[in-house]
């Protein structure tokens, strides 16, 4: 993998970990923390950690609406929701057809 490879594996996990509810700081420790290992072993950062979603998969998910998952998963949740059935409404008169 090269270092571009690299790169887009951090866009995608940020994206991950923010959907998790992650805060900013949180993602950038964990980053770091990345980033410092995969130089340490000189192997891939996917090699070692799996995908993105993987690797995000080991972090707590988080509703709080001060973070950007938190106000993500409420949004798409929402966009995604089925509507609720509404019954239709009876009449005592008879249809008109």
């Amino acid at each position: 993998m090269t270092e571009m490879d690299d790169a887009k594996y951090e866009r995608e996990l940020v994206l991950h970990l923010r959907m998790r509810g992650q805060t900013e700081p949180e993602i950038a420790s964990s980053l770091t923390e990345l980033r410092a290992y995969a130089k340490k072993t000189g192997k891939p950062i996917a090699e070692e950690f799996g995908t993105p979603a993987e690797f995000a998969s080991q972090f707590p998910i988080r509703n709080s609406p001060k973070t950007k998952g938190g106000a993500m998963r409420r949004m798409f949740g929402a966009a995604f929701r089925p509507s609720p059935k509404v019954p239709e409404a009876k009449s005592d008169e008879p249809s008109a057809d």
